[in-house]
């Protein structure tokens, strides 16, 4: 804080729009960095804020020469110890005053301010240079300070001339020393630094320099060490000096060195000690510095410092700024530490306050200046008077003082007796008030100034409220007059009562009032959208296209790159996040999703931090109270231009914020401190200055961090509107009310300003609403300023002199945020008329220095001197020659008859063969033929001159004359005019589509991309009609200033939605920040942009005026372009968690909610429900499922809308598959990829998969989470499952990438010289590939041998690369060839591409250049894994390995092919086979009617890949009434397999539940002996049951029922009541559904309990269970131990039979299934006597060979199942050691 204390925060009423952070707390403020990283210098401390960081100091390593960061951390600051540790506030009017040991002007308007050691120099300009540019601060006073002498005790003053005549004593002779003289003779150069009022001057004002004679003080005594003098004059020993004469002899002399400026001189006069001397003072010549100056003459023993003890003149050792506020600012200057005086200035104040202590002021004016009573009449001195004036050069200056003060002038200097320590300068204005009207106010010194600021979004405005808290130096008056520039009174309300007093400023004409506080200023402000509505169309020629729009958002999203420096890299992170918004707005959501991933990443590694970076992060400046972007650009390191860099920065973030509320959530705190680093609000916030950048009187920010001794000033506008933008959309998106006030008062601020004082609008006489009273003065011949400083204006930029850069860089980038461009259209067309017709003479003046600078560069080139853009020109006589060529071009394109011109003079002309050495092709372009333009061939007279070895880099005009080309193409060059207009020029203000078109476009074509884009910019906001006429005109040839996406598309889509909204207005609003209004007065239609950064829809209410028109309802996160014309334009249908499956008997409650054309929800007048298959459906929409049906539609309507919903009647949804993705990917040795699995059921519907497992049969290993590590190379399986459903996909592992391209033959379209396509591929950076000079598309092809699998291209270029390039790749060397990647490019920097291509051949394939040479590459790098094609497949994966499919339905199957080595990929088109069901050649499988587990195959280059498809029956859809029909058994699934059971009782612990769902013929359940006993089966979830099967033992139930219950907790339904039960095998058919099921036994038929062999319940919904294909085959073993215990045993359904081997380890059980068949699961049931180790193995014939399926090393017996692939006839159990003494035993094998 700068002020005594603290005041109120800034007053909000703004809505806060961002609810979704509500519940957030962005902590925002700089946290102090860590003490130990404080302690060292350069420490680079992370410091954690939010989820991002910055450093806590910039790195030492960011230091180099020229780059001195610590340099700027540490600088000196000129501030007052009293405010060590304030922020410091950089880029302000006065910053120069901190870092500038005094300062240089400070323009406070109307009086300009600057420091010398002396005082302060106050000048009042009141007129403009010739040129306009800048208000000369000429005429100036300078208010300065006299201190009473401070001698040392030694000291003895002999002589100190202020009196009338010389001292006692003094004798003189001639006419040159009458008396001391008062300071500057008439005639002569002012005389400075003597002291007091006198000295000895020779030079009279009687005879001047021709004065002579002498001048003798009485004799003293040699009685001090030492004596000093000041001497001045001229430099003539012996003539014009002074001696001191001891015993008549000169034993001392001094004279002056040819200068008025006194000096110290002193004599040491030890060697004379006591003797007695004279001083002499001589003048004996009459001209030529014929004079001598002499004062202060001491004795003394102390001889250092005697200047500082005898000098009277107030000297200041620095200006330190004491306090300051919002715009006033004051500093003090010191002698010592008891001796100094405070100056005291205000912006638009017209005083300039001063305050003594120990200091007696005095006045220097110039000679010429005249003085007066507050009556006018003459003022004569000595005057005791409080007030007078001083004139000079038609300007007055009001002197105020305190009463009783008196004032004498002595010479050009006025010396003041103050009756109190305070005195006042004042600017007179010409006309309304006086030196009395003046003094009224003089006295109330402004201790602090204050803006507040409150922004209403209900009406629409930004209120400024000004106050100054003064204080009264004299009386009690606190009102001071204050100045009001145009932008505070053009466009806006005021209360504010002007005076008559009026200044003329920099800015135009400066308005007073009188006061002290308690003015407003209100701008209209109707927000602001974070993009403009999507377009569209119009019906007018070149109709908008969305495909084209999609083109640019697709191609801008293929980008992943952005810059490291703040400028650069900040215009990257908004490109992303403009284009985001974009494709959201038209609905291109993959594209957005992307660009919204590269903007979170490029933003959060820029937000982030990391110890060791040098790039892409903040640093803290602790000193400054700064937070600063590195890598730097352009100064910004020193604060210059932080708003420009870090306004791109705070708008990206604030447009992500809205889409990602997480992100913001993590990184918002950090891009808060970004955007308080140039605009903090806070004025309690001690980590950086209040408003760092903005000036709060000019209305407008500053760009020069330190300042400059000239003022500061800001270059682009535009920039400083988008930086307020993004202040704006960052507070809307995180809810930062202040933060969004303050982006909201600074865009209407600078708005303001911008419109005035660089667009001069109210001076345009094209403006359709101005004053007609602009600020440029008459002498300045522009109509748009290009640096706006603080004295004026500039017609020029700091990087070109182009006009259209000049006037562009008032309009870029493109955004809603520059609609005021396209407020008054007529205006912005004359703006562009008036840059187009600057234009031609202005480019045409650089062309002669252009061509010869080529030239120079040729020459150079030739044989290798100088350097050329900073880097070394080698020897190069082939780029020497292109190099001419390129020079021809220039010129000929300028002056085309001149550069042809057939004639002796003419270099180019061969005067012997009658012919140009260059010719014209029939599309205008110059062909230069070998036979003369290679370095060998190359005519004597082209060859380049030598530059001197010495200086091969100065101007080629000193040593290039005698070269006859550049004596033609540069020394006596002349453009063309009537050329240049065709070049640069069109006509703007009567363009006439079609007849103007084609010369337009040129001109846009010729200008570029970049510049292209800029000045298209102003038409998409003043004249999108034209731009679309542009647009149409160039994209027929494709020109880049159409296609590229960098900015072509974000103007394209910014004219074309302008083209539909209109012009923006300000008379209607929307209570909505982010919303703008927009009128059509073609269509006389108003649309209202709205944006709803909300979770909810809102509406929100329209004003026209203060009336209230209408109410707009707005979807939650959306922008919508409104007309106030909400009317239902559809229906939308939503069932419970999304339902697309109805189970018969359930009921369905339907929702349907109605929507306007923009997408809000409106109420939906009679609703009327219809269904047309499945069941029925109340007025309410509950449907009630009666019958199986697929689809079922069900229909909403209300008048003429109508929606549809679709749903099936079917069985329960059940989790079937597991989709894993990536389906298929390619790990490096070594990495690390991660999968993920979700849920899908038997319709292929998503569903919840619950707990998921991970395995892979591919060399690594997969954790719980799907993060799998891979180990060596090879391919294999990924398979995720979650109970008994499963999911696979594909990974393949492979070798480090390595470049395929290395040493492979390269091909090209053309080369350079040497520099042939194969240096390109060579492994050499050192060698290049070149294309020829000036062609067209070019291209460098090269030859992979084999077809890979390409996964990325790397381009190292040399300067001369491309902007614009494809990757294409082919299997052919002739083609055709497929672009997989399009690049845009700004730099010659390296391009690491990645791909997704397959095929033998690459090529490069140059569109557009960066340069005027060819394309140049150092290195090209290709990786990439072999093709299928290339290698000799080791294994077959197909994918899904188990695939779950209802009948009816597809399912897609894959195949993959990979070597040993993990190389291959997916294979396409191949005989595939399947049983269950038909496949097509893609592996579509179609399932078949019946329910089955069925095998799939498939076949390549010799080796065979298989899975399963397990086909599940569809729903039975004819269902005749009365009852449930008797199923088919292939369309239903036994549910109860192998399910959770429970039962009230068994017989014996042979008899378990258990035993009833394990579906084997041999085992059984049995109950107590009770009738009431019961066995429950859980079937894991509610499921439909359309069967009940009970197969009965002896002991069977008479009377039972069949119960099933939902829940647990359930009621018991009953769905079965068997009265009269026979035993063997029940069969009841049942419509019903549950998870739990249960037989209730009633009453037995036996005395036992109740025995069930089997309880089997069959549905739709469940997955068919394979058969087991063990039960019943023939098996054979190597031995059986008993004739009870033999090999069959082990395959016939028996649990209590076993087959048992003999007493050794090799033995083996073999099955015979019969036929081959496809197996997939081996389940081994062990007696006692098992394996520890054994092998399950398979083979397709009985002699094998049998290949192992599975190996057991850890066997514990019971039973133990193993999951295997393959199809085969034979399974064998082979042991490899038993676990007990005895054979091996096994009760049974299960084969399915």
């Amino acid at each position: 804080m700068t002020r005594p204390s603290s005041r109120p925060g800034v007053r909000f009423t703004a809505l806060v729009v961002a609810s979704a952070l509500t519940a957030l707390t962005l902590t925002a403020t700089a946290p102090a960095a860590r003490s130990d990283a404080a302690a060292e210098p350069g420490a680079s401390t992370p410091i954690a804020i939010g989820g991002g960081s910055y450093a806590a100091a910039p790195p030492t390593s960011l230091d180099r020469e020229g780059h001195d960061v610590s340099g700027v951390v540490n600088k000196k600051l000129y501030i007052d110890a009293s405010l060590s540790g304030e922020p410091i506030p950089t880029n302000k009017w006065w910053s120069d005053l901190i870092v500038n040991k005094y300062s240089g002007n400070l323009w406070a308007d109307p009086l300009v301010v600057s420091n010398t050691e002396l005082g302060t120099r106050i000048a009042y300009p009141t007129e403009w240079s010739k040129e306009g540019n800048t208000m000369l601060d000429n005429s100036a006073i300078q208010v300065q300070g006299s201190v009473p002498p401070q001698p040392d005790a030694s000291d003895i003053e002999m002589a100190r001339f202020e009196d009338a005549a010389f001292g006692v004593g003094w004798t003189s002779t001639g006419d040159a020393f009458q008396s001391p003289s008062k300071g500057t003779a008439t005639g002569q150069t002012t005389v400075e630094k003597y002291l007091g009022k006198g000295l000895v001057n020779s030079f009279t004002s009687e005879k001047g320099d021709e004065a002579m004679g002498t001048l003798s003080s009485p004799e003293f005594t040699v009685d001090r060490d030492f004596i000093a003098l000041m001497v001045g004059g001229g430099n003539n020993p012996g003539r014009t000096e002074v001696r001191l004469v001891v015993d008549g002899a000169t034993v001392a002399s001094a004279t002056g060195e040819q200068s008025e400026i006194l000096r110290w001189v002193t004599w040491d006069v030890t060697a004379f000690a006591g003797q007695t001397a004279t001083i002499q003072i001589v003048d004996d010549i009459p001209a030529g510095w014929a004079h001598v100056l002499v004062d202060q003459i001491v004795r003394t023993d102390v001889p250092e410092g005697i200047a500082e003890r005898f000098g009277t003149s107030f000297r200041a050792a620095q200006a330190d700024a004491l306090r300051w506020g919002d715009w006033n600012v004051s500093w003090r200057m010191r002698q010592s530490a008891d001796q100094f005086m405070d100056v005291t200035i205000a912006r638009g104040t017209p005083y300039t306050w001063f305050e003594f202590d120990n200091v007696i002021p005095k006045i220097s004016v110039s000679p010429n200046a005249t003085f007066a009573t507050a009556s006018g009449s003459p003022l004569e001195f000595p005057a005791t008077v409080d007030a007078f004036t001083i004139t000079q050069d038609n300007r007055s200056f009001g002197i105020h003082a305190p009463a009783g003060s008196s004032f004498e002038l002595v010479g050009n200097t006025i010396e003041a007796k103050l009756a109190a320590g305070h005195l006042v300068v004042s600017a007179l204005p010409a006309e309304g008030a006086d030196l009395d009207a003046m003094s009224q106010h003089a006295f109330a010194i402004p201790r602090d100034t204050t803006m507040e600021y409150d922004y209403s979004v209900e009406n629409a405005e930004v209120v400024e409220t000004y106050a100054l808290k003064t204080e009264a130096l004299q009386g009690t008056n606190l009102d001071t007059i204050q100045g009001w520039l145009p932008h505070t009174y053009n466009s806006t309300a005021t209360n504010i009562d002007f005076a008559k007093p009026t200044y003329s400023t920099p800015r135009g004409l400066m308005k007073t009032a009188i006061g002290h506080g308690g003015w407003t200023v209100t701008y209209p402000f109707t927000g602001l959208t974070p993009v403009a509505p999507a377009p569209q169309e119009t019906g007018g020629s070149n109709e908008y296209s969305v495909a084209t729009m999609k083109e640019f958002v697709s191609s801008y999203a293929k980008r992943t790159e952005y810059g490291g420096d703040t400028y650069w890299g900040g215009k990257d992170v908004l490109q992303f996040a403009q284009y985001m918004t974009m494709a959201k707005q038209i609905g291109d959501l993959e594209s957005y999703e992307t660009l919204k991933s590269s903007l979170k990443t490029a933003l959060s590694d820029w937000f982030t931090y990391t110890p060791g970076e040098s790039e892409k992060f903040f640093a803290r400046y602790d000193t400054w109270k700064a937070l600063v972007g590195f890598n730097d650009s352009y100064g910004s390191y020193e604060f210059t231009d932080n708003h420009f860099h870090y306004g791109y920065f705070t708008l990206a973030a604030g447009l992500l914020a809205f889409e990602d509320p997480e992100w913001a959530a993590h990184y918002g705190p950090m891009a808060t401190l970004v955007a308080k680093q140039y605009a903090n609000w806070d004025r309690n916030d001690k980590n950086f200055p209040y408003l760092r950048t903005f000036d709060v009187f000019e209305g407008h920010s500053y760009a020069g961090g330190y300042s400059s001794g000239g003022g500061n000033n800001q270059e682009s506008s535009s920039e400083a509107i988008q930086s307020w933008a993004g202040i704006f959309m960052l507070g809307s998106a995180l809810g930062n009310a202040e933060m969004q006030a303050t982006g909201a008062m600074g865009y209407v601020t600078e708005r303001a300003a911008v419109m005035d004082y660089y667009l001069n609008y109210n001076g345009n006489p094209n403006a359709s609403n101005g004053t007609g009273t602009g600020v440029f003065p008459a002498a300045y011949a522009h109509s748009t300023v290009g640096i706006l400083g603080d004295s004026g204006q500039a017609f020029g930029t700091y990087f070109s002199g182009d006009p259209a850069w000049i006037f562009g860089i008032q309009w870029m980038p493109t955004g809603p945020w520059l609609n005021y461009l396209g407020w008054d259209r007529q205006f912005s067309k004359s703006l562009l008329n008036d840059m187009f017709d600057e234009r031609p003479a202005s480019l045409g003046a650089y062309v002669k220095g252009d061509v010869g600078g080529i030239l120079g560069l040729a020459a150079k080139q030739m044989v290798g001197l100088g350097t050329s853009y900073g880097g070394k020109v080698t020897k190069n006589p082939v780029d020497s020659v292109n190099t001419l060529k390129d020079a021809v071009r220039t010129a000929y394109l300028n002056n085309p008859t001149y550069t042809s011109a057939k004639v002796a003079a003419n270099p180019l002309f061969n005067a012997s063969a009658g012919e140009l050495y260059f010719s014209v092709d029939g599309t205008g372009q110059l062909v230069f033929p070998e036979a003369h333009w290679t370095p060998d061939t190359l005519p004597t007279v082209l060859v380049p001159a030598t530059p001197p070895a010495d200086k091969p880099d100065s101007d080629p005009k000193l040593w290039a004359q005698n070269w006859t080309l550049f004596s033609y193409l540069s020394t006596n060059y002349d453009v063309d005019p009537a050329v240049q207009q065709k070049l640069h020029n069109y006509d703007v203000s009567g363009y006439d589509a079609g007849p103007d078109t084609a010369q337009a476009a040129s001109v846009y074509s010729r200008m570029g991309d970049a510049l292209g884009n800029v000045v298209l910019g102003l038409t998409a906001q003043s004249d999108p009609d034209f731009y679309a006429d542009m647009y149409g005109e160039l994209i027929k040839t494709g020109d880049p200033v159409v296609t590229n996406d960098s900015m072509a598309g974000a103007v394209y889509y910014n004219a074309m939605s302008n083209r539909s909204l209109g012009s923006e207005v300000l008379t209607r609003h929307v209570a909505n920040p982010t919303s703008q209004v927009h009128y059509n007065a073609k269509t006389n239609a108003y649309s209202y942009a709205v944006f709803n950064p909300t979770d909810a829809q809102a509406g929100y209410t329209v004003y026209d005026g203060d009336a209230v028109i209408g109410t707009i309802q707005v979807p939650a996160h959306t922008l919508v372009q409104h007309h106030l014309d909400a009317k239902l334009d559809h229906i939308v249908i939503t069932a419970p968690g999304s339902a697309k499956t109805v189970q018969r008997g359930d009921s369905l409650e339907f929702t349907a909610v109605g929507y306007d054309q923009y997408g809000a929800v409106i109420p939906v007048d009679d609703l009327q429900w219809s269904v047309d298959a499945g069941g029925t459906i109340t007025g309410l929409g509950t449907f009630s499922a009666t019958k199986n049906a697929d689809p079922v539609t069900v229909t909403a309507t209300s008048g003429t809308t109508e929606a549809t919903y679709q749903v099936r009647v079917a069985p329960r949804p059940v989790l079937s598959s597991l989709a894993v993705s990536p389906e298929f990917v390619r790990v490096t040795e070594a990495g690390t990829t991660t999968f993920t699995a979700s849920g899908l059921d038997q319709y292929a519907d998503p569903i919840e998969s619950g707990t998921v497992t991970w395995a892979t049969t591919a060399q690594g290993s997969i954790d719980e989470s799907g993060v799998m590590v891979t180990d060596s190379a090879g391919a294999g399986y990924v398979t995720a499952s979650a109970g008994a459903v499963t999911g696979t996909a594909v990974v393949a592992v492979v070798a480090e990438a390595a470049d395929i391209a290395l040493g492979k033959p390269a091909t090209a379209s053309s080369s350079d010289g040497s520099n042939t396509a194969g240096s390109a591929v060579d492994g050499s950076s050192n060698t290049r590939w070149e294309s020829a000079h000036g062609a067209g598309e070019q291209w460098v092809r090269i030859d992979l041998e084999k077809s890979f699998d390409i996964s990325s291209v790397r381009i190292n270029w040399e300067s001369a690369a491309a902007a614009k390039f494809e990757i294409q790749v082919s299997d052919r060397a002739e083609g055709p060839w497929q672009t997989v990647r399009t690049v845009t490019k700004e730099n010659a920097a390296p391009d690491d591409v990645a791909v997704e291509a397959t095929g033998r051949f690459v090529r490069i394939l140059g569109l557009e250049r960066l340069t005027n040479y060819g394309y140049s590459i150092w290195d090209l790098e290709i990786t990439g894994t072999l093709s299928t094609a290339s290698i000799d497949t080791s294994t077959l994966l197909v994918t899904p390995r188990n695939a779950a499919v209802v009948s009816g339905r597809e399912v897609q199957f894959t195949a993959y092919a990979f070597d040993e080595s993990g190389n291959g990929g997916r294979v396409t088109t191949r005989p595939w086979t399947a049983d269950g069901g038909d496949i097509d050649t893609d592996g579509t499988y179609t399932a078949g009617k019946t329910a089955g587990i069925y095998p799939v195959a498939v076949e390549f280059d010799g080796v065979e890949g298989s899975a399963t498809a397990t086909v599940s029956a569809n729903t039975p859809t004819d269902e005749p009434g009365g009852g449930p029909d008797d199923p088919a058994p292939d369309l239903l699934a036994n549910v109860a397999f192998g399910k959770s059971v429970t039962a009230s009782s068994r017989e014996n612990s042979d008899t378990p539940a258990e035993f009833a769902v394990d579906a084997s013929a041999a085992s059984r359940w049995s109950s107590g002996a009770s009738d009431g006993a019961w066995i429950e089966v859980d079937l894991d979830t509610v499921t439909s049951i359309e069967r009940v099967d009970l197969t009965w033992e002896g002991a069977y139930g008479a009377k039972y029922l069949v119960q099933t219950r939902d829940k647990a907790t359930d009621d018991w339904t009953t769905v079965v009541t068997e009265n009269d039960g026979d035993g063997a095998t029940d069969s009841h058919v049942v419509d019903a559904h549950g998870r739990y099921l249960r037989m209730q036994g009633v009453e037995r038929a036996t005395q036992y309990g109740y025995s069930l062999f089997d309880l089997s319940v069959w549905s739709t919904d469940g997955t068919v269970v394979a058969k087991n294909l063990a039960a019943g085959a023939t098996a054979i073993a190597t031995s059986e131990e008993a004739s009870g215990t033999r090999a069959n045993n082990a395959v016939d359904g028996n649990a209590s039979s076993r087959w048992s081997s003999e007493a050794r380890d090799d033995q083996s059980i073999t099955v015979d299934l019969g036929e081959r068949v496809l197996v997939s699961t081996v389940a081994v049931q062990w007696e006692d006597a098992y394996a520890s180790e054994y092998l399950v193995q398979g083979a397709t014939s009985a002699s094998g060979p049998f290949t192992t399926l599975a190996t057991e090393s850890a066997g514990d017996g019971g039973r133990e199942s193993f999951e295997v692939t393959g199809e085969y006839q034979y399974i064998r159990v082979q042991g490899l050691r038993r676990a007990t003494p005895y054979g091996y035993s096994i009760f049974e094998i299960d084969i399915r």
